[in-house]
């Protein structure tokens, strides 16, 4: 396998699918664990917690963007993949920054 022709696996087979995105969801998760865990040492402050926990959100959503990118994953691929991860990642984050800063939500209706 070359790095061009992307991760080998038969798209036909159900459980390699299921294998794979089951190794998706689990490396997610154990990332999501480290980002949390790293995001609480580093600042046991709440606001700076949220802070640390949402650049270390959008670190992980461009890891997996540009890994997924050099592996040459699809977008819409019939199992999940590093795209998949790299969404996860830039959801959450956005979550944690409307929390972080919440002047980015576009208030409407107060044009006076």
């Amino acid at each position: 396998m070359s790095l061009r022709d992307g991760p080998s696996i038969d798209i036909e087979d159900p459980d390699a699918r299921r294998l794979e995105s089951r190794r998706v969801m689990i490396r997610f998760g154990l990332r999501m664990v480290i980002i949390v865990c790293v995001a609480i040492m580093a600042a046991l402050d709440g606001a700076a917690a949220a802070r640390a926990l949402h650049r270390l959100l959008l670190l992980g959503f461009y890891v997996c963007l540009i890994l997924s990118v050099l592996r040459r994953e699809r977008f819409n691929a019939p199992v999940l993949n590093g795209m998949d991860e790299a969404i996860w990642y830039l959801m959450l984050a956005v979550v944690v920054g409307l929390f972080v800063d919440p002047s980015v939500v576009v208030e409407s209706g107060t044009d006076g």
